[in-house]
């Protein structure tokens, strides 16, 4: 689930970023029980008004400088339902023209002793 999480957020940003970069990033919690995944990009942006509706089912920010890119608008909805299923929150942060910031946090389960030992034989 985490690969769809990140190729939907990755797919994304390098969709909508022409010039510039893409930047993804991933950190620990100090406590160890939280990793958070950041995706920024440097590309177009998006709108107030459509910053709103970003995770809502098949809806797609409606600028006419992404009209012309084909999808079903259940991208960004799915790496919630996802991320929210796995225990984690996702927060968007965007500007028209500046580019958009994705974070997400999901619970690091760590294996208990004889859980890595049998994976390990």
């Amino acid at each position: 689930r985490v690969c769809q999480i990140m190729t939907n957020l990755i797919g994304n940003a390098l969709k909508f970023t022409h010039e510039g970069t893409v930047v993804v990033s991933a950190h620990l919690s100090e406590d160890g029980r939280f990793i958070e995944v950041v995706v920024e990009d440097s590309g177009i942006g998006i709108g107030p008004a459509d910053l709103e509706r970003v995770f809502v089912p098949f809806v797609q920010a409606d600028m006419s400088a992404q009209r012309k890119y084909e999808g079903t608008g259940l991208g960004l909805s799915l790496v919630k339902n996802l991320v929210n299923a796995h225990g984690g929150q996702v927060s968007i942060k965007s500007k028209l023209e500046e580019g958009t910031k994705i974070c997400f946090t999901l619970h690091v389960h760590t294996p208990d002793e004889e859980s890595l030992e049998a994976a390990i034989r």
